[in-house]
């Protein structure tokens, strides 16, 4: 069985989880630097192929800085494996 993403964090604002949860629609993702941004990016992306069988390759997600697109990669595979 695969992680929930969900799960992964203990807590999320209402508007974490409205981009998490809403994944059949384009979302913009901004706030403030340390709010969690590259976390809910992650999680959307990995609930994104779980329930829909998607293929990594087909997703874009875009981010200001190197630093944070490494650290989406290196936190999306944990997320898809499995528990």
């Amino acid at each position: 069985m695969l992680t929930n993403p969900l799960t992964k964090t203990k807590s999320w604002t209402p508007e974490q989880r409205r981009a998490i949860e809403e994944i059949n629609t384009s979302m913009a993702v901004l706030a403030g630097a340390g709010s969690g941004k590259t976390d809910v990016l992650t999680h959307r992306i990995a609930r994104i192929l779980q329930e829909n069988g998607g293929d990594l390759s087909q997703i874009l997600a875009i981010t200001f800085t190197e630093k944070a697109a490494w650290e989406m990669r290196e936190r999306i595979h944990p997320l898809l494996t499995k528990e």
